[in-house]
């Protein structure tokens, strides 16, 4: 049968500091009255009944009425994944699992599905890749090899690259995150190039599990295995997990007077914020932080917690 694994698990660090361990985290986070976690639900509701529905974290979190696979701990996507896999495939050895992050949002969803079908006809590992002129250096990025057929192998796979733009003018799709297959080649490929993580979940073994090295599915299987295939989808696709591109969904909040200030945005829970003379900056009052950072800049958000943990333990 099929199963959506929906990754719930990260601290939302890029929506700091909205999405905070004191407060909430990003699935929580909300856009248009929905959280993000409801939204991706929703969406996966036209594909699977809830009872097939899996949100894994390492936290209690809302599930919408379906499973919660609770990991031991966050360890990154590649354990979160081989732990919610190994759970389906002991209930169901047949069983074919998509892999949804809970901060993303596709249009027309009906495209999704669609590949879903094809990929279930191939029964191959793969991946999802969408067709953009739009770089970024936050994404990784798949070129499939040239054949005439919609599900194809894939020739390279490039987590995060420097060079983004140069690889989109050589075919080169934006990976979107969302991975299917038979949940045993999941498995399979996670042993072969992570077998302590194979290990950890096969036995249940928290201790061990506890021990391993955080890594993503992306960088830590998917840019090594020679057994990945790729559908292009020609949809609108956005992580929205940062603040530029969750306020464009959400809206800006607060009082704010903007002069001067092209491209720049303003979250305030309270006060009132005057921008002048500022460009591509986003400005984001909570909790009596204040964050002032620019649209490129939202890259090193981890880096820049990592200095606030240093000085002020427990604002981040």
């Amino acid at each position: 049968m099929d199963h959506a694994l929906v990754l719930a698990g990260g601290l939302g660090e890029r929506l700091w500091p909205l999405s905070r361990k004191q407060t909430k985290t990003k699935e929580s986070v909300n856009i248009a009255s929905y959280t993000m976690l409801e939204l991706t639900v929703k969406r996966l509701q036209s594909w699977v009944p809830k009872e097939r529905i899996w949100i894994i974290s390492s936290r209690d979190i809302p599930t919408y009425g379906c499973h919660l696979i609770k990991e031991p701990l966050r360890k990154n996507t590649a354990a979160a994944v081989a732990w919610g896999a190994e759970t389906v495939y002991s209930l169901d050895k047949d069983a074919f699992i998509g892999v949804f992050p809970v901060d993303h949002l596709i249009s027309p969803w009906e495209k999704v599905t669609e590949a879903i079908s094809l990929v279930k006809e191939k029964g191959a590992l793969t991946a999802l890749g969408i067709k953009s002129d739009t770089p970024s250096k936050q994404y990784g990025y798949i070129k499939p090899y040239p054949e005439n057929t919609v599900v194809s192998p894939v020739e390279c796979f490039i987590e995060k690259p420097d060079n983004p733009d140069k690889l989109l003018q050589k075919g080169f799709l934006i990976n979107s995150g969302i991975y299917l297959g038979p949940a045993r080649k999941f498995l399979a490929e996670i042993g072969r190039y992570l077998p302590y993580h194979l290990a950890a979940v096969r036995q249940r073994d928290r201790q061990l599990f506890a021990k391993l090295r955080p890594v993503s599915l992306d960088k830590g299987v998917m840019e090594h295995t020679d057994r990945l295939y790729c559908v292009p989808l020609q949809v609108t696709w956005e992580d929205i997990g940062s603040w530029s591109k969750y306020l464009k969904h959400a809206g800006e909040k607060g009082q704010f007077v903007k002069y001067n200030s092209d491209n720049s945005l303003v979250y305030a829970e309270e006060g009132l914020v005057v921008l002048s003379g500022v460009k591509d900056v986003v400005v984001v009052v909570k909790d009596g932080i204040v964050l002032v950072t620019s649209s490129e800049e939202e890259k090193n958000m981890s880096l820049v917690l990592e200095e606030v943990r240093k000085k002020y333990p427990g604002q981040a």
